[in-house]
């Protein structure tokens, strides 16, 4: 009845190959529709399908690289950098697009490329959203690490002698204060009566 398939996961990263249409400045970051307005007027202003330039789209979480599969050329957008992505569906449904922050002149561009289906330009922008996501959960721990070891050569944790407050609490446990020279914060520890 069910038949047993292996599946090989690489660490590949996910390329596509889509036709570049441009780029423009916009002024909104995010949010939706924050593309429909650029992407109509690159879309409005692009040349036929067959004579937008031919790029590999390679998808990480350190973020997008665009490449010229003619001319060898290459951009790169740090995943910090880029601050919306999505099908746009309003004005075709086979265009993604993304917003990226230049990192030099702090200016907003709308970035617009035409995948060859609509459900390569929905799969485009799940992936990056999911190489949003793997971003920020590495930061995060990375965050996370660094606070802890920040703390930790503040002093919280060391032997010092801590003052103890007799005052029960709701489960009827004393309340240990840790000293000031272990922590800088007024945190209440429970301890067994």
């Amino acid at each position: 009845m069910f038949t047993s398939r292996k599946l090989s996961i690489t660490q590949d990263k996910p390329v596509f190959y889509v036709r570049y249409i441009g780029k423009i400045e916009t002024f909104i970051s995010h949010g939706e529709g924050a593309t429909r307005v650029p992407v109509q007027k690159l879309w409005d202003a692009a040349a036929e399908e067959r004579h937008l330039a031919q790029v590999s789209l390679t998808v990480s979480p350190s973020g997008l690289v665009m490449a010229d599969i003619e001319h060898k050329g290459e951009m790169d957008f740090d995943i910090q950098n880029i601050t919306y992505c999505s099908p746009e569906g309003k004005v075709n449904p086979r265009i993604f697009s993304w917003i990226c922050q230049d990192p030099k002149t702090k200016k907003l561009q709308c970035y617009a490329c035409l995948c060859s289906s609509k459900e390569k330009a929905q799969a485009l922008a799940l992936v990056l959203t999911r190489a949003f996501q793997i971003a920020y959960r590495d930061w995060k721990k990375m965050h996370d690490r660094s606070a802890r070891l920040h703390v930790q050569e503040k002093g919280v944790g060391s032997k010092k002698t801590s003052e103890v407050v007799n005052r029960p609490n709701q489960n009827g446990d004393s309340l240990r204060r840790q000293s000031a020279e272990a922590c800088n914060s007024e945190d209440l520890v429970p301890t067994a009566v």
